[in-house]
């Protein structure tokens, strides 16, 4: 028995309508990918030195403080990189209070806190 012509349009209609939301779905993604890509590389805290990870994403920070092993990197990461390190897209580490005092700039990329 042959589909009826109105239940071949409603599958092409269903069939459009996934393809759709794919298509929305990918370029989202691809979306963020690039304002992450732009906010690591361009936003107020590109210029402060750090691991490359910590340009994007604060989880390898986090494991290593849930593992119970950040009061073992943090030395290694001032030695490496300085006073002030980046692990994180909006999270630095200080080796002082005193450096706390500059304020670094809101961005309008990303989720930079000052």
């Amino acid at each position: 028995m042959r589909p009826s012509l109105y239940h071949c349009f409603h599958l092409c209609e269903m069939d459009l309508y996934f393809k759709l939301i794919l298509y929305a779905l990918f370029a989202e993604l691809f979306r963020r990918f690039v304002m992450m890509l732009i906010g690591g590389f361009t936003g107020p805290l590109a210029k402060i030195p750090g691991p490359l990870v910590g340009k994007f994403t604060a989880l390898p920070w986090m494991i290593n403080a849930f593992r119970g092993e950040a009061m073992n990197t943090v030395p290694e990461l001032f030695e490496k990189y300085g006073e002030v390190v980046r692990t994180g897209e909006s999270l630095t580490l200080m080796t002082s209070r005193q450096r706390r005092t500059h304020r670094y700039p809101r961005s309008k990329i990303g989720r930079f806190r000052g």
